[in-house]
């Protein structure tokens, strides 16, 4: 019998492109709990490679990513948008 792909699995194969990563941080957009926001970039960066992956494409460094991404990370306004350039993505404002 074959055995199915956990949840997990499914989810980081499918963030390896960029319109899924779109939806998946959206949604975490619009559930407005910042600590949902960083679990989700968590879970792209994982999908893109890792924190050594994101680490070489932002150029900021390991420890500084994980603070980003920790629970009482408050990202500042440049290494979000060096996150978010990373996975493909940018930030648009829209009515």
């Amino acid at each position: 019998m074959k055995r199915s792909n956990s949840y997990r699995q499914v989810l980081l194969k499918r963030l390896k492109t960029p319109r899924h990563r779109e939806s998946y941080i959206n949604a975490a957009l619009k559930d407005g709990d910042p600590k949902i926001l960083l679990a989700v970039l968590e879970d792209c960066a994982e999908a893109m490679g890792g924190v050594a992956w994101l680490a070489k494409e932002t150029h900021l460094s390991r420890p500084a990513i994980y603070k980003v991404f920790s629970d009482k990370g408050n990202p500042r306004w440049d290494s979000l948008a060096k996150v978010l350039s990373a996975f493909d993505l940018r930030i648009n404002v829209s009515i």
